[in-house]
């Protein structure tokens, strides 16, 4: 859905994301939500610059509903977890 994101579920978002060492980006979306283009336009650089430095996830809100854990409810919506920058 996201080039360079990898898909991350309800099941093992908290392994991924929250309990990695390494920053993560989330995107949670849908697959058909047009603004998947904007993101892909916004992320795209930094996937290619900071592969292996920084985690890039995207979550279908569709399937899974650990969204609610952060109180998210417009879609797309971008968690980061860890430190991107120092």
């Amino acid at each position: 859905m996201l080039e360079g994101f990898e898909e991350v579920t309800d099941r093992d978002f908290y392994e991924k994301v929250m309990n990695s060492e390494t920053p993560s980006v989330v995107v949670f979306t849908s697959p058909d939500n047009p603004k998947n283009e904007d993101i892909k336009k916004l992320f795209g650089r930094y996937v290619k610059e900071l592969k292996g430095k920084v985690n890039f996830f995207f979550l279908d809100v569709t399937k899974n509903t650990s969204f609610e854990d952060f109180g998210l409810f417009n879609f797309p919506s971008i968690l980061t977890s860890g430190t991107l920058w120092s």
